[in-house]
């Protein structure tokens, strides 16, 4: 449900939930371009203390321009904390355009 258009942007976000331990988790995350299914880049050494949350704004704008729409894959590579990816499709290519209103995108297990 990633999107980067005229009319729509997401930001994608993560939560290291501190549940387990103090450790920090690091996570890789893969964006996929939406029409052709294929990796489109890798974000690396995504690191999350214990109870940190971390948003990155417009990634496919930033990561993976080719694409206008997309998911994206978190795999958490180190750490024992249990974790929380989500994103918020939000209406307005930029802060400040159209309405702003925003819809949440929970993630899967």
């Amino acid at each position: 449900g990633l999107q980067q258009n005229s009319e729509n942007r997401t930001n994608l976000a993560l939560v290291n939930t501190g549940e387990i331990d103090s450790s920090q988790d690091t996570f890789i995350i893969e964006l996929y371009d939406g029409e052709t299914g294929k990796l489109a880049n890798t974000i690396t050494g995504v690191t999350l203390a214990a109870r940190e949350w971390k948003q990155f704004n417009m990634p496919l704008s930033e990561h993976a321009p080719q694409g206008s729409q997309g998911y994206a894959h978190v795999v958490r590579n180190s750490g024992n904390n249990p974790f929380i990816a989500y994103a918020v499709v939000n209406d307005g290519n930029g802060p400040g355009e159209r309405t702003g209103d925003g819809a949440f995108i929970a993630s899967s297990p």
